[in-house]
């Protein structure tokens, strides 16, 4: 049994957010950061970040998607 409680998802939407890259150091606070907001117990990953270079994005609301 986990020492840790367990929440139920926040919402079942899938988001996205943009960094600027360059300002970016690689240490990964921003997802450290996520997973304290939304009370994720040790283990799982609720925001993983990847790096994309180049391709087309286009505005989708609030957001961008990549064509």
């Amino acid at each position: 049994m986990s020492q840790f409680k367990h929440y139920a998802p926040v919402s079942d939407k899938q988001l996205g957010f943009y960094i600027d890259s360059s300002r970016c150091s690689g240490c990964k606070a921003c997802q450290v950061a996520c997973k304290d907001k939304n009370n994720l117990e040790p283990g799982r990953r609720f925001r993983r970040v990847y790096e994309i270079n180049g391709g087309n994005f286009i505005p989708t609301g609030p957001g961008w998607r990549q064509q």
